[in-house]
């Protein structure tokens, strides 16, 4: 019953995600993206609110890139860049579908387990199987890189203090180095044998 909930989650999200792209008038996205801002501030759960920064600079760069460089009716001019109608209409809609898509995408993951999400999906997936799709190995290995990646960041965690405890690297590109150094190797191996790598980094976390 759980999964079969998220699965109407997923369904809705993808249905609102499809409905956004029918909407194009600037004033319903800034009426919704208002109405889901408040939803995020006055969310209960704190940490719907995590990563804040990083997605109002990813934002504010997808303003950016669609207000500049349109034609249509010249509103303002600054530093001989003009600024157009069709300029802003075009900013503040694919803005406004971006944090709409985030607000939904937190709101979902907030509301059911991660683990519930992927099977779901892979629930909702199970038609392209029949065209050849691997969709449960796929399902499978999305599972195992979740319960993975907290061990591989705790791994590189712990080899990252162990060589600055020997003393030997110095100032910030030598650390930049050093966690380079890290973590390339165990992107290879994770790409060219993810069930080795995968198998040690548990057994060696148990």
């Amino acid at each position: 019953m759980d999964v079969y909930s998220e699965e109407i989650k997923i369904s809705i999200y993808i249905l609102f995600a499809v409905s956004l792209y029918f909407i194009n008038d600037p004033f319903i996205h800034i009426y919704l993206s208002i109405a889901a801002f408040f939803v995020l501030i006055f969310h209960p759960v704190k940490r719907i609110r995590s990563g804040a920064l990083p997605i109002f600079i990813f934002l504010f760069v997808t303003f950016a890139g669609n207000l500049f460089f349109q034609n249509g009716k010249i509103l303002y001019s600054v530093a001989g860049i003009d600024i157009t109608e069709k300029g802003v209409s075009m900013a503040i809609v694919r803005t406004s579908r971006v944090f709409l898509l985030i607000a939904g995408a937190k709101l979902l993951i907030i509301s059911s387990s991660s683990e519930g999400v992927i099977k779901a999906m892979g629930n909702l997936m199970k038609p392209f199987a029949k065209i050849g799709i691997p969709v449960e190995k796929l399902t499978e290995l999305t599972l195992l890189s979740m319960k993975v990646l907290p061990k591989l960041k705790e791994t590189i965690k712990t080899l990252y203090k162990e060589k600055l405890s020997e003393g030997e690297v110095r100032g910030f590109f030598g650390r930049t180095n050093l966690l380079v150094s890290l973590i390339v190797p165990l992107f290879l191996q994770t790409v060219t044998s993810p069930e080795k790598i995968f198998k040690e980094i548990i057994d060696g976390n148990k």
